[in-house]
């Protein structure tokens, strides 16, 4: 109760405000417009969690506000899971604490926790399991297992990442000391029953998808992975990529517990039964390989369930480096020195901004009241009320009927404003396609049409260098200040006008 406590004060403390940017926005908007499953990626769906965030939108909560909660409070419950399990394991209180702690400053979880994100739902989802197998493994009641397999079934409707959890759970059950023998068997099937009870929004998304594409194998297709299937299956890696992972860690656990790490392997080896050894080393050594090669713009996203594995060892590690040290200064320090994590992400920003402005992996990211420096580097998000500034102020710039091409991480704020303000309905926006049901007609950046209402003056950006993927990025195209936006004309020696 005490980790949950403080989890959920900072956490909540700490939440984005409003709007926010990218993914998060989008999280915001579906439940705005009562998307329970994602209409152009089934991949996306994550259904459980807009199933809850929409129930408090639908009490009276706004939208925003509700979808952050949900973030915040699964944050905080994961928190509290690690210290739950960490309490099984050991009963040294300043061990508990410390893997509490630096998971609760861990970059990655204060980042997921303060605005719209399901990541933070899924391992409030996965340690709430271990905890349940945990029990059932020391208590071997029945019921344990049959509500982790509950658990289970709903983990997978929110995120596919559940199934990473599978290979320990199988090895623990079956493989290394047969928990389940012949006279048990009769559990297998409510424990089916109920983890299929769990994924039934899976499989109302799998319906959803039958009756879109009336073909099995497209829709299997788009369940499993949709368009990121070749990150999904990415077998390749190089330094660049590692070094990512590696600095990434040490910045969510910027602290010298993270080398008692080691110890904490060596502990678990050798203190606890090989089910409940196999139940963190397992899934810790799957997330990671899945998430170290998965080569998508938000991958330190899916390092969080590595990192909830990490908070674990570390706090067995220093349980073992304290069981030979008495001495209450050793305990103060072990305590005290997650509280590094702050300050550090608190000057980490201004440092870099100042001597390295144009950091190619957020100074790519830029935009009107956009700081990508604080953006991605400092975990809270209290005071920020940047996107729906930005909105605001580029909606009331355009002229009637404009189209405007923008980066994925400023569609939210922009239709989410026009969708509860009523507001510049007129201006058509990509790509937000999927989410401006009013528009006949969507639109396509290669066709005649978009030329010629380049030609007529009405089409915008906001940036002078549009992303290289997109067909505005050719030296074909001019793009001229507007305030906060850019009109995109068409360079003069590339402009020949069709004749009349």
């Amino acid at each position: 109760m005490v980790a949950f406590t403080g989890a959920g004060i900072l956490y909540f403390l700490t939440m984005m405000p409003g709007l926010a940017w990218g993914d998060s926005g989008n999280a915001q908007l579906r439940v705005l417009l009562g998307h329970w499953y994602d209409h152009q990626y089934l991949v996306r769906s994550h259904v459980p969690y807009y199933i809850i965030t929409s129930a408090l939108a639908a009490s009276g909560l706004a939208p925003t506000i509700s979808a952050n909660v949900v973030s915040a409070a699964a944050g905080a419950i994961t928190v509290a899971n690690v210290a739950v399990l960490l309490a099984l394991l050991t009963k040294r209180r300043t061990a508990i604490a410390c893997g509490a702690t630096v998971l609760l400053f861990s970059h990655c979880l204060w980042h997921q926790a303060t605005m719209a994100e399901v990541m933070t739902t899924s391992t409030m989802f996965m340690t709430s399991e271990l905890v349940l197998l945990v029990l059932f493994l020391r208590r071997r009641r029945i019921g344990w297992l049959l509500t982790a397999m509950l658990l289970n079934g709903l983990h997978l409707a929110i995120h596919h990442l559940a199934a990473l959890n599978w290979p320990a759970y199988l090895m623990v059950l079956f493989v290394i000391c047969n928990i389940l023998p012949k006279p048990h068997v009769r559990w297998l099937a409510p424990g089916t029953i109920l983890f299929l009870l769990g994924a039934s929004p899976l499989l109302a998304v799998f319906y959803v998808g039958w009756q879109t594409h009336h073909d099995l194998a497209t829709v299997l297709a788009e369940m499993a992975t949709g368009r990121f299937g070749p990150n999904v299956f990415n077998l390749s890696l190089n330094l660049a990529m590692v070094g990512r992972i590696v600095g990434y860690i040490g910045y969510s656990f910027p602290t010298p517990l993270l080398l008692l790490m080691p110890v904490g392997i060596l502990a678990l080896w050798r203190s606890q039964t090989r089910n409940e050894t196999v139940l963190i080393l397992i899934p810790l050594i799957v997330h990671f390989l899945f998430a170290i090669r998965y080569n998508v713009p938000d991958q330190h996203a899916f390092m969080l369930h590595t990192f909830v594995f990490l908070a674990i060892l570390m706090g067995l590690g220093v349980d073992r480096f304290l069981a030979k040290r008495q001495s209450n200064a050793w305990r103060l320090a072990a305590l005290v020195l997650p509280f590094t994590a702050p300050v550090l992400y608190t000057v980490v920003p201004d440092l870099i901004r100042s001597h390295a402005p144009n950091f190619e992996d957020l100074a790519s990211r830029r935009l009107p009241y956009h700081d990508p420096y604080d953006w991605f580097l400092r975990p809270w998000r209290c005071g920020n009320r940047g996107p729906e500034a930005f909105a605001h102020e580029v909606l009331d710039a355009l002229p009637p009927n404009a189209v405007l091409a923008v980066d994925t991480a400023a569609v939210a704020p922009l239709v989410y404003i026009q969708v509860r303000d009523n507001l510049r309905r007129d201006i058509q926006i990509h790509p937000a396609e999927w989410y401006q049901a009013w528009f006949d007609t969507p639109i396509n950046l290669e066709s005649p049409a978009f030329t010629d209402a380049i030609r007529r003056g009405r089409v915008f950006t906001l940036t002078d260098r549009f992303a290289p993927t997109s067909p505005l990025a050719g030296p074909q195209f001019a793009f001229l200040t507007m305030g906060p936006v850019y009109r995109v004309a068409i360079s003069p020696q590339f402009d020949t006008p069709t004749p009349d």
